[in-house]
């Protein structure tokens, strides 16, 4: 509480208007550690780089420690305990600070930090006209940890999300054994992210009353908590499935998403232990500041976001807009993280990891240079991601930061 208070009046006293701390009360079990990654996507050592900035060196191998994304994992881990429960009306683990200087209309960050009682009984009745096929809104949560990430990858001893749903639900929806069932998915995750609202779309060509909502939620649920109880560890379930809902067969996950929500997570200790090396009398508050007053100077625009992303460009465009990104303090139990919210009308191959890699990376440099002088760090570092975005160039920007502290928390859809 005292931390709160403290880091309320900090941050009312400045002028750059951030959150109150987010507060997720107590917390669960916590995953495995988690693994470094760099922009190509592979595990390196420090031997393996070479002539690359000190910053970068620093960066990289923080962001492959073990104790960088405690909070990450208790958060995933807490919010699907206490929505596995088919029971209504029980406390939520996690619980959310409003604060007022943001734009709530676009908050769908409200989930995760105080989520709602998923109830297979509880599901609404359809009034939809019986017809051959069928279509199903799915809502899943998932702990990245525990997969090779969304899509089948042949020959992987670590299953895939994708598969994972499939083996549960092809013996109840399919009616032609003959090929697999069709799963269509919000946004596809890499290895290492986790969600706590992923959206996806089955099909089946069975009848009303041979596959209900709940059966598919219930399909799901019930072999996670089989998988759980015949595994060596226990963390939980590490795939649940929250909601399910009739939908047009019109619908489709990706094109009809019109924004996404991203949450990073990056535990204070660890981070305040790097910054030191920059700045050492530096505090969370402070480079909370600097990261958030470079992030407000690209929300709400539409910009190319090539320099933020990786690989070939698949699309006709790499214009994107932020709706909402904001840096906050998180507190789950004793501990506290730095917080990087999200929303996009779209999101391009690790652009969210990359862009928090550069935020943290230029919020040192400016640290260092200005030490003693908030205003000035403030003044100095604003423009910087607009600037890499205008340049274009991908040299200039961070390598990806570790998909560990990265979480998948929901969507908007056109219809909704």
């Amino acid at each position: 509480m005292l931390v709160a208070l403290i880091t309320w009046s900090f941050l009312q006293s400045s002028s750059f208007g951030l959150s109150v701390p987010r507060n997720f009360g107590n917390s669960l079990a916590m995953l495995p550690p988690s693994t470094g990654t760099t922009k190509t996507g592979m595990v390196v050592d420090k031997m393996a780089v070479t002539d690359e900035p000190i910053v970068d060196e620093i960066l990289r191998e923080f962001f492959a420690k073990d104790d960088t994304f405690q909070v990450s994992r208790k958060v995933v881990d807490s919010f699907m305990k206490n929505n596995l429960s088919r029971r209504v009306g029980e406390g939520s683990i996690l619980t959310k600070i409003k604060y007022e200087d943001c734009d709530t209309s676009v908050d769908m960050f409200q989930p995760i930090y105080q989520p709602l009682k998923a109830s297979i009984e509880g599901l609404p009745k359809t009034s939809l006209q019986k017809r051959r096929l069928q279509s199903f809104k799915l809502q899943i949560a998932y702990k990245g940890k525990a997969f090779c990430g969304w899509q089948i990858q042949p020959n992987n001893e670590v299953p895939s999300i994708q598969q994972t749903l499939m083996d549960c639900l092809d013996p109840l929806l399919n009616s032609d054994f003959k090929k697999p069932i069709d799963i269509r998915v919000c946004g596809r995750t890499d290895a290492g992210v986790s969600a706590v609202g992923q959206y996806c779309r089955v099909r089946t060509l069975r009848s009303e009353e041979e596959v209900r909502p709940g059966d598919i939620q219930e399909a799901i649920n019930q072999a996670s908590v089989r998988k759980e109880d015949n595994s060596t560890h226990n963390g939980g379930p590490s795939l649940i499935c929250t909601s399910v809902e009739r939908v047009s067969d019109k619908f489709h996950p990706t094109f009809d998403a019109k924004c996404r929500a991203y949450l990073y997570l990056i535990d204070a200790d660890p981070l305040l232990a790097m910054a030191k090396n920059f700045d050492e009398d530096v505090q969370l508050e402070e480079i909370v500041l600097v990261i958030d007053s470079m992030l407000q100077n690209i929300q709400g625009r539409e910009l190319d976001y090539l320099a933020f992303s990786y690989g070939k460009v698949k699309t006709e465009n790499t214009l994107c807009t932020l709706v909402k990104v904001h840096a906050c303090i998180v507190e789950t139990g004793s501990q506290r993280a730095l917080g990087i919210e999200l929303v996009g009308d779209r999101f391009l191959r690790r652009m969210v990891r990359i862009l928090v890699a550069t935020a943290i990376r230029e919020a040192l440099k400016i640290l260092e240079r200005n030490p003693s002088d908030p205003t000035m760090t403030r003044i100095n570092g604003e423009e910087q991601l607009l600037i890499f975005a205008k340049e274009g160039d991908r040299s200039q920007t961070a390598k990806a930061a570790s998909s560990n502290g990265l979480i998948f928390v929901g969507a908007q859809f056109t219809n909704d």
